[in-house]
């Protein structure tokens, strides 16, 4: 799978979650911080900080500190 054909899905599962269970749900931080690795992957490094950061704000709000989606989030960065 190419590195854009990658980002375009954890965009569209990042809008269906969202639909879903509400913008701050951790399950849309998750797929923030997966598009954010795909668009580093891709070199799109402005776009992926933008992600990377709004996929960790997200997940602090949804489990807080302690969490390892938070440990994940923060590797992302």
């Amino acid at each position: 799978m190419e590195v854009e054909e990658a980002a375009d899905l954890f965009r569209e599962a990042g809008r269906v979650r969202s639909d879903l269970f509400g913008p701050d749900h951790l399950l849309v931080g998750s797929a923030l911080t997966a598009l954010a690795a795909a668009e580093i992957d891709g070199e799109r490094l402005d776009s992926a900080m933008v992600h990377a950061q709004e996929g960790l704000r997200i997940t602090l709000t949804a489990v807080g500190e302690s969490h390892s989606a938070t440990a994940s989030a923060y590797t992302t960065r």
